[in-house]
This record gives C-alpha cells, structure tokens and sequence, in this order.
C-alpha cells in the first residue's frame, strides 16, 4: 500500500471497501458522468477513468472522496425498495421521483456514486415525508368515495380474506392500532384496493388492512345529494393542513385534544350519516396541496352525544375520548369554520341544549340563459367543478359576485361615489352598448 499523502490502488480502495476491483468501474465513471465530486482534480479523475485497473493509483483526495461516497452509500435507499416497503407501484413511484423539482431533489435525494441511478439514493430519513408527498398527488386525483379492502385479525395483527366497507374520511385503525382518516385510495394493478391514510401522527401511508374505528361501528350509508335542491354546506379538509395539526403535536404531552381536527372530522362523519343528512364527496386540489370536500345539507351536531356519560363503560369513555376528544360548543364551532367559511354557512348555538347548527348562507337565484356562443363559460365551471369539488350553483352565485364588485368598482372609479344598485347597473347597460357598436 502506497503512503497516505499518494493514495492507493484501485484494488487496495475496494479492498478497503470490502468489494471486488471491478465493483468501482462504474461508481468512479459515475464521478464524470452525473458531475459528482466536481471539486475534484478533473484531470485526475479523467486519467482514472481512461485507465482503469487493479494497479491503477488512487490520488488521496479522489480516494478520501470515494470513501466518503460509500459510507453514504449506506444512509440511502432506492426507489424500488421504498416502493416495496411502502405498497407502491415501483414504476409509479420511480416515476414521481424522477419528475421532483430541483428545490425537491435536493430535500430528498442523495448524490452517490454507488447508486445505481441518481433516483436510486434518497435520503433514509426522508422516506416517510417523501411517501406522502407521492401520496398527495394520487389524493389530488381519487375518484373513489368507498371500497371493500382487508381487515386484520385483532391478537395476530395478521391481514385476514375477510374484506370490509370504508369510506372517504372515515376513522380507521391500522394493523398497528394506530388511528388515522381515509383520505383516498390506491390501485395496484391487478390488486386489491387499498386505503390511503392520513395518521395521526403526521404520516400519510398506505396501509393493506384495517378496521372500524370504533371497532363496533357499521359501515356509513350516505344519502346522495341532489343538486340544487337545499342550501348547501361545503366543507374542504386540507390534507396538508391536517396532517400538519398533527405533526405539531409531536412533541407536546399527549391530551384529548392533540388531534382535535381529526375528532371534528369523526364528529361529523358520525352526525352526516346517523341524522341521514344529503351529501356528496368528492377529491381535489394540486398534487401538493390536495383536498377533500364535502357538500351537505345543513348539518346539527348533537354535543351531547360525543361526550362521555355517567352510564357509559370504562371502555366506552376511552373509545370516545379517542374517538371524538372532548368536544364543547365553542372549539366546535371554531372547527366548523376552521373548515367551512364564513361567507357561506353561519353557526346557531343552543346551549341549554349542546347542539351546534351549521347554516347555509346562500340564498337561490333565477337561473340564467347563455347565448350559445358563450357555452364555453359552463363547460369551464363544469371543469372548475371537478377539480375543487365547488357545485356548478355556487360557482354561479360566485361568479355573479365577484362581477357586480368589479363593477361596482368600476362605476365609483369614472363616477367618485358610489351609486345604487339601478344606478350601477344602468351604467354597465351603457358600457355593454358603446362596446357593441
């Protein structure tokens, strides 16, 4: 072996390494090809390269640099494996991580030359929050409302052939008795279906079994909404908003109220399907930043109901605590409008008897005609419809706003006051007359 300062063969490095010579052929041509170790001596790197052998020498710091690559080597893993432990797609994972963005990239992966492609190094420590980035896009793009997929078996943990009912934004258990809310599904292809959960400690998995969370509870039988007919409440649950209310509790002491917003969500699933209340659901939003909303008739939730009793068990006050928190009329209504909005919907609360009603602002307009030239603006509300999940009729009632502001603002602008709704108007009339001849 060669002194320090010089370096060492080729064939002493992979020695050092525990792998056969010829195992560095390509990681050392990976240092040209995939610019890793730029600040090293080029010419060094290239007369390597070009001359590759078991007596080929090793300058110290390419030497000191493969070292260093190696050791890393072993604080990645590739994208097939995270695939694998993580029941996804290899292909449908391999191909999210190769369409990252740079800033992406650089958060979840590792330049190595011992891996075989540079979307075969992400970072061990990255993998779950990596996952759920992948997750996200396919939650943007669910279109499945409920499926039939595996239980378990409660002593074993083991799946099970037994399938049952779950729906969009239900409370589950997983194999691991951890809690978490189906927020959309997978499909492998040729396999089962299989829920994607939102836990409550942050993390979005897939996981392949689960049970009723209360184990007790029967499968929901939502009543399907029809448009149009009553005033609607739209509820929009931010994934990224609530797995971050989760993750923030991490490292605070656990109490009732750590995971509030995943009890508000049970609270309601709850009171939408025993009071038999109309309501669709429906995914959307950007790979990033998806969501899930919820459209219903006016909605009472009975407080009483989810809160412990003086007759319930030992076991049915823990089921419930867990379940649903300890909920009380004011953080009930500051979750019902932490995931509604004020413009739309307003909260009557009946303290004498604990029930909170949620409202509907809206108010049904004569519906309107279009010239056929302009269809194009209902097939881009019908588009906007199935991206945000936000009914045609409310787009409508929405777009009739933001154009009588716009001009409103318009008239007080040419005007300096503002005027009255005739007056506004008329003068949109006249616009509308000089712009046609």
């Amino acid at each position: 072996m060669l002194a320090k300062n010089v370096g060492m063969t080729i064939n002493d490095l992979a020695r050092k390494l525990g792998l056969d010579f010829l195992k560095l052929k390509l990681p050392i041509n990976r240092l040209k090809t995939r610019n890793i170790g730029v600040d090293l001596d080029q010419k060094q790197v290239n007369i390597l390269i070009r001359y590759f052998s078991k007596e080929a020498i090793v300058p110290e710091p390419v030497c000191k640099f493969i070292i260093n690559q190696f050791e890393q080597y072993h604080k990645v893993v590739s994208s097939e494996e995270v695939a694998k432990e993580n029941l996804l797609s290899k292909r449908d994972f391999r191909d999210f991580v190769k369409g990252l963005n740079k800033n992406e990239k650089f958060i979840f992966l590792k330049d190595n030359i011992f891996a075989k492609t540079e979307f075969d190094a992400i970072k061990k420590t990255k993998i779950k929050k990596l996952v759920s980035l992948f997750l996200k896009s396919k939650i943007s793009k669910n279109i499945y409302t409920s499926a039939f997929v595996h239980t378990f078996d409660s002593k074993t943990k083991q799946k099970v052939r037994a399938k049952i009912n779950i729906h969009l934004l239900e409370g589950i258990r997983t194999k691991t008795w951890m809690q978490g809310q189906v927020v959309g599904f997978y499909n492998l292809k040729h396999q089962d279906t299989l829920p994607i959960v939102a836990l409550y400690n942050g993390n979005i998995e897939v996981v392949d079994a689960v049970k009723h969370d209360p184990r007790n509870r029967k499968p929901f039988t939502f009543i399907p909404r029809q448009k149009g007919k009553k005033q609607p409440v739209i509820w929009a649950f931010n994934i990224n908003k609530l797995v971050n209310s989760a993750s923030d509790h991490k490292k605070k002491e656990c109490s009732s109220q750590d995971h509030r917003l995943f009890h508000f969500i049970n609270m309601l699933m709850e009171t939408l399907n025993d009071n038999k209340i109309s309501c669709e659901f429906t995914n959307g939003g950007s790979p990033r930043d998806p969501y899930i909303k919820i459209v219903s008739d006016s909605v009472t939730f009975d407080i009483n109901k989810f809160n412990v009793s003086e007759t319930d068990t030992k076991k049915e006050k823990e089921s419930k605590i867990k379940t649903y928190g300890i909920p009380n009329l004011v953080n009930t209504e500051e979750d019902i409008y932490f995931f509604t909005s004020k413009k739309y919907i307003f909260v009557k609360k009946n303290f004498r008897e604990n029930k909170a009603i949620v409202v509907s602002n809206s108010v049904k307009i004569q519906a309107g005609w279009l010239p056929k030239k302009d269809i194009k603006i209902m097939k881009g509300l019908q588009e906007i419809e199935g991206l945000t999940g936000i009914p045609v009729d409310i787009l409508v009632g929405e777009l009739l706003t933001q154009w009588y502001e716009a001009i409103s603002a318009s008239y007080k602008l040419e005007v300096g006051c503002s005027g009255s709704n005739q007056e506004i108007l008329s003068y949109w009339l006249r616009q509308g007359e000089e712009e046609e001849k």
